[in-house]
């Protein structure tokens, strides 16, 4: 075959994937699709397509490295391609190379203001890079450029706490109102399984996210669900940054939550976790036991009754 022919197979492939049943079958493509592109361009070296969808087709695969290969070839080409640009600066960041990350996503910015992957590729280079100012700007024009209905909106937890965590950082003035104004805009997803890290991590690093997050929940405090869910906050903070205050200020949330709560058998069981990180293991196994008389087919209650009783007669 020669190499046009070549291309049509791999962008065939490239095709199927994007009706794959099966994440096998969708690999499967791909890897098809990379091999034809890789017969064109041993045919043709400068055939712009190939080097472009070879290069996207292996960061699918995760391959960054063999990726940057065709794209940096590909970008000599067509200097303002902003996808071969930005998936270039992707790949940088998959290889820790957060130096050449920046001016690639830079770049792709500059043929694309807008660009939200792009956006959100600079401001992660910069922050990976230490540099909290330049994080903060990246930052703010990633959040101001997101649309609401795309799906890097699902990033914008993440975007805020990391903004108010480098604002935090560098000591600014109105660091406090951000950390409130993004727990009031986020509250509904600040909390739960999906729950940024940065959350979590900036309640235990900074006294003024605390100092906030206490503001935050005493405004919504007669929803006793916002109980539930900042005393879960305080908790995932306190396994952050194991510390006694932060245990004790999850404990009292969760006497809050018992308060209100009598047969929250989850509830019982966290209060549980809490003494038991405290060493008051005699408190640990009453309130598991609760959780258990509340929930008789709790396994984790059932474990960590279990383990909390043999980490007792073990001291």
């Amino acid at each position: 075959m020669n190499a046009d022919q070549w291309f049509q197979k791999g962008l065939h492939h490239l095709e199927m994937s994007g009706n794959a049943d099966y994440a096998s079958e969708y690999r499967s493509d791909l890897e098809e699709a990379a091999a034809a592109f890789a017969e064109c361009l041993a045919l043709n070296t400068e055939h712009l397509d190939a080097l472009r969808l070879r290069g996207f087709t292996l960061a699918k695969l995760e391959q960054p490295h063999e990726a940057l290969d065709c794209l940096v070839a590909a970008a000599a080409l067509a200097p303002n391609d902003a996808d071969v640009l930005r998936t270039a600066g992707e790949c940088t960041l998959a290889l820790q190379q957060f130096d050449r990350a920046v001016p690639l996503f830079e770049q792709a910015l500059k043929v694309a203001p807008n660009e939200e992957e792009a956006l959100v590729g600079l401001a992660t280079a910069r922050m990976k890079l230490g540099d909290d100012e330049r994080t903060a700007v990246a930052l703010d024009a990633a959040i101001a450029n997101i649309q609401p209905q795309s799906m890097r909106a699902l990033s914008l937890p993440w975007l805020h706490m990391a903004r108010a965590a480098c604002l935090a950082r560098l000591k600014r003035p109105d660091t406090y109102d951000v950390f409130l104004a993004s727990f009031e805009l986020l509250s509904d997803r600040l909390h739960g399984p999906s729950a940024p890290q940065e959350f979590w991590r900036s309640l235990a690093d900074f006294e003024v996210a605390r100092d906030a997050y206490r503001a935050w929940v005493a405004r919504h405090q007669a929803d006793e669900w916002v109980l539930f869910r900042a005393a879960s906050a305080w908790s995932a903070a306190a396994r952050v940054h194991d510390s006694e205050e932060l245990h004790r200020v999850a404990l009292a949330s969760w006497e809050l939550v018992v308060a209100k709560q009598p047969t929250n058998a989850t509830a019982w069981r966290e209060k549980g976790d809490v003494h038991a990180a405290l060493g008051e293991f005699d408190a640990a196994i009453t309130h598991f036991a609760e959780a258990l008389r509340l929930e008789p087919d709790s396994i984790a209650a059932s474990r960590r009754l279990n383990e909390t009783k043999q980490r007792r007669t073990a001291r």
